[in-house]
C-alpha cells in the first residue's frame, strides 16, 4: 500500500495507490482533503465517516458548520452509544437521517423518529427513500407534519388514505380543517357502509368527489355503487353477461 500527498493552490490531499490507481484516502483518521472551505474524509476513494474513541466524525465539514456523514460513499446515520445521529446537520439546525444513501426514519424504543426535522419544526418520515406513514401500536402516524399543524399521510412515496378499524382516514389534514382522501397517489372517494365519501371535504362544508383521480359527482358514484350491488346479487353467468354488455356500451 502506497500513500501520496499532494498540495496545490493551498488544497491538501492524500491518496492511496492500489493497482496503480490513485484514490482519495484518509490516513490516521485525518481528512483526505483540507481547504479553506472545510475538510473531507475518504476511504479508498469514497466519502466515509470514521469512529474515533467512540465519536463519529463527519466525512464533510463545511466552513458554515454544516456536517455530512457517509458510509463508503453513501449518506448514512450512524448509531453511537445506542443513539442515531443525523447524516446531515445543516448550518441552520435542520437535520436529516439516512440509511445507506436513502432518507430513512428509524424506530428506537418503539418510537418512530423523523428522517428530516426542519428548523421551523416540520417533520418528514421516510422508509428507505420514500415518504411513508408508519403504524406504531395500531396508530397510523403522518409522513409529514408541517409547522402549521397540517398533516399528510403517504404509502411508499404516494399520498394514501388508510383504513383502520373500518374507518377511512384522510391522506391530508390541513390546518383549516379541510381534508383530502387519496388512494396510492390519486384523489379518490371511498365507499364506506355502502355510501361514497367525498375525496375533498372543505372547511366551509363543501365537498368534491373523485374516482381514481378524475373529478365526478355524488350522483354518479351512487349510481355506480348501486349497479355494483345489483350485479353482485346476480348469478355468475348473468354477471358475465352484464359485464360484457357494460364493456360493449362503453366502447
Amino acid at each position: 500500500m502506497q500513500g501520496i500527498v499532494k498540495v496545490k493552490n493551498n488544497v491538501f490531499k492524500t491518496f492511496i495507490v492500489t493497482d496503480n490507481v490513485e484514490k482519495l484516502h484518509s490516513f490516521a483518521n485525518q481528512p483526505a482533503i483540507v481547504h479553506v472551505d472545510g475538510s473531507k474524509y475518504y476511504k479508498e476513494g469514497k466519502l466515509h465517516s470514521f469512529v474515533v474513541d467512540g465519536i463519529i466524525h463527519p466525512a464533510i465539514t463545511h466552513a458554515d458548520g454544516s456536517k455530512y456523514y457517509y458510509k463508503e460513499g453513501n449518506l448514512h446515520s450512524f448509531v453511537v452509544d445506542g443513539k442515531h445521529h443525523p447524516a446531515i446537520t445543516y448550518a441552520n439546525g435542520t437535520e436529516e437521517y439516512y440509511k445507506e444513501g436513502k432518507l430513512h426514519s428509524f424506530v428506537v424504543d418503539g418510537i418512530i423518529h423523523p428522517a428530516t426535522v426542519n428548523v421551523n419544526g416540520s417533520k418528514y418520515y421516510y422508509n428507505e427513500g420514500k415518504l411513508h406513514s408508519f403504524v406504531v401500536d395500531g396508530i397510523i402516524h403522518p409522513a409529514i407534519t408541517y409547522a402549521d399543524g397540517s398533516k399528510s399521510y403517504y404509502k411508499e412515496g404516494k399520498r394514501h388514505s388508510f383504513i383502520i378499524d373500518g374507518k377511512i382516514h384522510p391522506a391530508v389534514v390541513n390546518a383549516d380543517g379541510s381534508k383530502s382522501y387519496y388512494n396510492e397517489g390519486t384523489r379518490h372517494s371511498f365507499v364506506v357502509d355502502g355510501k361514497p365519501q367525498p375525496a375533498i371535504a372543505y372547511a366551509d362544508g363543501s365537498k368534491e368527489y373523485y374516482k381514481d383521480g378524475k373529478k365526478t359527482t355524488l350522483d354518479v358514484l351512487e349510481q355506480e355503487n348501486n349497479q355494483s350491488i345489483d350485479i353482485a346479487n346476480l348469478s355468475a353467468d348473468n354477471q358475465k353477461l352484464v359485464m360484457k354488455f357494460i364493456k360493449f356500451i362503453e366502447q
